[in-house]
């Protein structure tokens, strides 16, 4: 069905008095599970992202829409892409494309750019019901789903912590804190709070470019353990002599197929997918169009894994003291 008669349609149950009976709703929601799910609409998974490859390459991307994916197809929608940042893709253009193929959707994913989507594009959302996938939008003001990031950072410092780790230090690419309005630094803030003033660490930038200012950050502060969203931190900390987690530990706050055997927490990045299509073919069945006078905002929380990068620190101070090394064994220093 074309967006101009679902809204037809639409106004004219409004002006009926028409409304959907939740009994009704409820029964045909149950026959649809327990059925084969026919085909419903389409759907266009829009990459807003500076690069087509983001979605292959960037793991939390994929992890997003492959959630969303499985999810559609379950509920009987099929998924079209487009790269909204192609050169050869101009707004009328793609506008024309989407009508053409009578699609009834747009899942957004690959926002940056400060959280905004370009104005030439807003006929699109203006006309189809529309969500954002993994950060909330600054504009346009649609629907969205995320990782709960906040939550994610809180968590992971509380229970590093629990471990007994004295002095947790974050390091973090300032550019993806601000993405998500330093809700992990500001979790983690909160979290080392009560931590006496020689225990609290700056937060280091992350700059995978510049190893050598992590080097000094890391000389300068000596933390027990480190929370990050960065492999590159090991690699750096194994270069320089350190052991993991002997030495010091790492806990990851986004964890995925790459960071096997690593403690931190599971961002749960397919089911934030799934829930964005759940609030965007909610939005079709209930011929929804056009900027939501009230935004939805999902929030997943994500799942702590306990891995080989941390280790207890309450049971290692019970043992009893192992010798010293010998003195000619050299010590690591970054």
């Amino acid at each position: 069905m074309r967006a101009e008669t679902r809204a037809h349609i639409q106004r004219v149950a409004d002006k009926l008095g028409y409304r959907a009976n939740p009994t009704v709703a409820k029964l045909m929601f149950q026959l649809r599970a327990i059925r084969t799910p026919r085909y419903e609409a389409t759907i266009a998974l829009i990459n807003a992202a500076p690069d087509a490859a983001y979605l292959r390459t960037v793991a939390t991307f994929r992890r997003w829409v492959e959630g969303a994916s499985d999810r559609a197809a379950q509920l009987g929608f099929s998924i079209d892409t487009f790269w909204m940042q192609d050169p050869a893709t101009r707004p009328a253009r793609l506008m024309s494309i989407i009508e053409s193929r009578g699609i009834q959707g747009l899942f957004l994913v690959g926002v940056q750019g400060g959280n905004r989507l370009p104005e030439a594009f807003a006929a699109l959302w203006e006309r189809l019901p529309a969500v954002v996938v993994g950060l909330r939008p600054e504009w346009p003001p649609v629907h969205f789903t995320s990782n709960d990031q906040y939550n994610t950072s809180l968590r992971c410092t509380r229970q590093i912590l629990e471990l007994g780790y004295r002095r947790p230090g974050l390091v973090l690419e300032s550019m993806v804190d601000s993405l998500v309005d330093r809700k992990f630094s500001a979790a983690f803030h909160v979290a080392t709070d009560h931590l006496p003033d020689a225990d609290r660490i700056p937060v280091h930038s992350f700059d995978r470019t510049r190893p050598e200012t992590f080097r000094k950050w890391f000389a300068t502060h000596k933390p027990d353990v480190i929370l990050t969203l960065h492999d590159e931190v090991r690699r750096w900390l194994e270069a320089a002599g350190f052991q993991v987690p002997d030495d010091v530990g790492l806990a990851h706050l986004d964890l995925g197929p790459s960071q096997q055997g690593w403690t931190g927490m599971n961002q749960i990045s397919e089911q934030v997918g799934s829930a964005a299509m759940d609030l965007l073919t909610g939005q079709i069945h209930r011929n929804e169009t056009g900027i939501p006078p009230f935004p939805k905002c999902v929030l997943i929380e994500g799942v702590w894994v306990e891995g080989e990068t941390t280790r207890d620190q309450h049971a290692r101070r019970t043992k009893p003291a192992m010798k010293k090394r010998r003195s000619s064994a050299a010590s690591p220093s970054i």
